[in-house]
């Protein structure tokens, strides 16, 4: 570890072309939403962030040295300085000195910052109790450009999260669907609320889904054979 940091700034996007970009891609996970304030127009999460990189600096050999994998603190490393740009708190850089980043062989770095996410959120309650809302937790890096520093987001945490939803107005439908009379003429709105919404959470789910197969799927290699016919005239 000492060789690999004895030449290593932290403060340098570790690719050897400084003029390129360097690609990453982030995941957010979500363990828990705490509030939904409706007076505050904010939102209150936790969770952690699974950020990848490529760090050009820090390779070795692993058939040498017998090692796959090694554990750097975020202090001795670059790290990308990322922000919550409609956070609600203290303006500062995730993560912490005390974070430690798992390094690969090859250059593949992966950095789990975890926090607790305050963020605004502009609430429509002109259909309240039956309104939806959407909230955004917006993360960017405050120092670097697009053209310095790229990330994609990924959808998997938005697939388990749809999921769950989904299951949520299902067992709501079936509770409401319990308590209410077998035979009526007419049909409660609370029932119509929730299946509505159950048919929007299935659309959500099944668009999510459609998005992973399209973002993950492996590039079709497409085989043309070329063949010459050769024809030969004789007088």
């Amino acid at each position: 570890m000492a060789s690999l940091l004895s030449n290593y700034s932290s403060k340098i996007r570790p690719i050897k072309n400084q003029g390129g970009s360097l690609q990453m891609s982030i995941d957010l996970f979500l363990s828990s939403i705490k509030e939904v304030s409706t007076t505050e127009q904010k939102m209150i999460t936790a969770g952690y962030l699974k950020v990848i990189w490529t760090d050009e600096l820090l390779l070795w050999n692993s058939t040498l040295t017998g090692m796959l994998w090694m554990k750097f603190r975020q202090r001795d490393v670059w790290v990308p300085d990322i922000v919550i740009k409609n956070g609600l708190t203290a303006f500062s850089m995730m993560g912490g000195d005390f974070y430690y980043l798992y390094v690969y062989y090859n250059g593949s770095v992966y950095w789990y910052p975890y926090m607790v996410f305050e963020t605004s959120c502009d609430l429509d309650v002109t259909y309240f109790p039956f309104d939806t809302q959407t909230c955004s937790v917006i993360i960017i890096s405050w120092s670097y450009s697009r053209w310095e520093v790229n990330f994609t987001i990924d959808a998997g945490e938005k697939m388990g999260y749809s999921v769950t939803i989904f299951l949520a107005y299902a067992v709501f439908l079936s509770i409401v669907s319990d308590e209410l009379p077998m035979n009526s003429d007419s049909t409660s709105i609370l029932s119509i609320y929730l299946m509505t919404e159950s048919s929007m959470s299935a659309m959500s789910l099944l668009i999510s889904s459609v998005q992973l197969r399209l973002n993950h799927r492996k590039p079709v290699q497409v085989v043309v054979t070329t063949v010459l016919f050769s024809y030969a005239a004789s007088n």
